[in-house]
């Protein structure tokens, strides 16, 4: 019997995703502000952890672009919003200003049960809208499945 375990996990890493994943998101910015400004600073609590609020130093625009993010993250994870709370995925910009997705609890319990490597992210936004682009290639493909 211990040989069968064994053997199970030994065949563990072999086994990966055939395809990569993908998620795109478009927030619309001045709806995203109306709806901040009616809700206030306890709906910012329950989307964005305290590293986003200070990067984005209140501009609606960089906060409708991290919500995208989430977002698509959400997509990529074939999740949504069930789940997985939008403070579980985090977006943060290195000092060159690029921008990475960090997952936390159910977020990152998720990516890894997808046995996905590294989640890239792409941010833009032009006029009234925000758009990301999240893209993670099979673990096995990627070098790596930390996220």
């Amino acid at each position: 019997m211990s040989n069968v375990r064994t053997l199970q996990r030994l065949l563990e890493p072999v086994v990966a995703p055939s395809k990569a994943a993908l998620g795109v998101d478009v927030v619309h910015i001045p709806t995203w502000s109306g709806i901040r400004t009616r809700t206030g600073p306890a709906l910012d609590r329950r989307v964005y952890t305290d590293g986003e609020l200070h990067f984005a130093q209140g501009r609606p625009d960089r906060l409708a672009t991290r919500l995208a993010a989430k977002e698509a993250v959400l997509k990529l994870l074939g999740t949504g919003i069930r789940g997985i709370g939008l403070r579980d995925v985090e977006v943060v910009s290195n000092a060159e200003g690029e921008p990475t997705v960090v997952l936390h609890g159910p977020a990152r319990d998720r990516h890894a049960e997808l046995l996905l490597g590294p989640i890239a992210v792409s941010l833009c936004h032009e006029e009234d809208m925000a758009y990301a682009v999240v893209v993670a290639l099979p673990a096995r493909a990627s070098g790596g499945g930390e996220q």
